[in-house]
C-alpha cells in the first residue's frame, strides 16, 4: 500500500504548477506517520531542499519548495515515512 511519496522536478514543465528544481512530498494515507524529503547537491554546494508533512493529517500536500540549482549539478534526493522520533528512509539520485 502506497503511504506517500515525494516527487523531484529538475526542470519546469508546461504546467506552472511544476517549477523546476523544485521538490514535494504527499502523505496520502491516515497512517500516524508523515512523510519527509531532502534534495541535496552531491558535492555540497548549494542546492538544498527539504519538504515535510510532519504535523499535518492526511491528505496532505505542501507546496514546492524552489530555488535555482545549477543546471546538470548531482542531486541527492532521501525520503523518509516519518512518525516522532522513528523513520524509515531511502534515497535516488537524479540531476538539478
Amino acid at each position: 500500500m502506497l503511504a506517500g511519496f515525494a516527487d523531484w522536478n529538475a526542470d519546469p514543465n508546461d504546467e506552472p504548477s511544476a517549477p523546476g528544481d523544485a521538490l514535494q512530498v504527499r502523505d496520502i494515507l491516515g497512517d500516524g506517520w508523515g512523510i519527509e524529503a531532502e534534495a541535496e547537491a552531491q558535492v555540497g554546494g548549494p542546492g538544498y531542499r527539504k519538504a515535510t508533512s510532519r504535523g499535518h493529517a492526511a491528505y496532505y500536500r505542501p507546496g514546492w519548495k524552489t530555488g535555482n540549482i545549477k543546471e546538470g549539478t548531482p542531486i541527492t534526493v532521501s525520503v523518509c515515512a516519518v512518525q516522532g522520533e522513528k523513520e524509515q528512509c531511502g534515497s535516488a539520485y537524479g540531476l538539478a
